[in-house]
């Protein structure tokens, strides 16, 4: 038996000791922190992506805003840009995407991310009156699978402002997290 306070290992009634602790009670510890970890990396790996709100500004000659679900960490791919048509109609376009991999080179080349092909545009228009292309034109979710890209888009409209807005979300590199996801963004769209 060795001195005792000493680190290092020693029999106690014929049980070996790491350092004070029983080696039966180690290995379970370590086995209870592998479960735990193997739970908290699958949870990250297969949970649908995390939605935020996005607000526009102010529509043209409106107090309104256009509002939208769209997956956290996603940025504007432009500056926002407005166009005024030749019919007096005032339309912006909004697009976001994945964020862009920010991570020193070592981290990346040691641990690539492939980016995602992905795209969400909202189209708002807001028309001079009722007789310059104005319409009441809603629909629920209208989805497009072709092959090696799925798109999902929905239309809403605010009629006593002749506003209308579009929002159209694809993909082409994560179909699950698309299949998770479009039908909460799509529905998020409205006009408030």
């Amino acid at each position: 038996m060795s001195v005792a306070g000493s680190r290092t290992s020693r029999t106690e009634n014929g049980m070996r000791l790491i350092a004070g602790i029983p080696r039966r009670r180690i290995v379970w510890w370590i086995a209870g922190l592998a479960v735990i970890a193997a739970i908290a990396g699958t949870y990250l790996l297969t949970r649908p992506q995390e939605l935020v709100w996005w607000t526009s500004p102010v529509v043209a000659r409106s107090r309104r805003h256009v509002r939208a679900l769209i997956p956290f960490g996603w940025q504007p791919l432009s500056p926002f840009g407005r166009v005024k048509d030749s019919n007096g109609n005032w339309q912006a376009v909004y697009n976001f995407g994945p964020q862009r991999d920010r991570r020193p080179g070592l981290l990346r080349w040691i641990s690539p991310q492939h980016r995602q092909a992905s795209l969400l545009s909202i189209v708002v228009t807001q028309f001079q009156n009722d007789k310059t292309g104005y319409s009441d034109f809603v629909t629920g979710i209208r989805r497009f699978d072709q092959p090696g890209r799925r798109i999902a888009d929905r239309f809403v409209s605010f009629r006593e402002q002749w506003i209308r807005a579009s929002l159209q979300y694809e993909t082409s590199t994560d179909p699950q997290a698309f299949d998770n996801t479009y039908k909460a963004v799509c529905n998020s769209l409205r006009i408030e």
